[in-house]
């Protein structure tokens, strides 16, 4: 949820919605599901690079990413000894519908390295996802 408002006009409920969506339901599936997953598992969350640059028109979610990273960084340190991993996962510039509404201004062809979500992800099967595959490197 890209909400794009200054800080001193953001409406509360978009506040709370970006922090819900990116932070708050993170958090609880992490809660939840961690002690039940088997050995080997991973939590794995997307951020992107809001998470280490104010993006002013987008506060609350540049906010929730950066603290999801703080937050995945905790997992890991709780799960260490653990079979149990966590993980970021940054996969830079994409084509998504919530990027071309929130910032129109940024074409695809001024951004040549920028990838669509649809040309990675496999199609849906029994074991997805096992892998995303990104510039010809194994992602997750």
């Amino acid at each position: 949820i890209m909400a794009a408002e200054n800080v001193t006009s953001l409406p509360l409920a978009d506040w709370d919605a970006a922090l819900d969506l990116n932070l708050r339901a993170p958090f609880l599936l992490a809660q939840a599901c961690a002690p039940k997953m088997p050995s080997g598992s991973s939590i794995i969350n997307i951020s992107d690079m809001g998470a280490q640059k104010a993006w002013s028109r987008y506060p609350a979610y540049t906010v929730s990413k950066a603290a999801l990273e703080s937050m995945v960084r905790i997992y890991a340190a709780e799960l260490a000894g653990t079979s149990v991993r966590a993980n970021i996962l940054n996969p830079g510039p994409t084509r998504t519908d919530m990027r071309a509404a929130a910032m129109p201004e940024r074409s695809p062809a001024r951004m040549p390295g920028e990838i669509s979500v649809k040309s990675v992800l496999p199609p849906r099967r029994k074991d997805f996802p096992d892998r995303i595959r990104l510039r010809g490197r194994a992602a997750i």
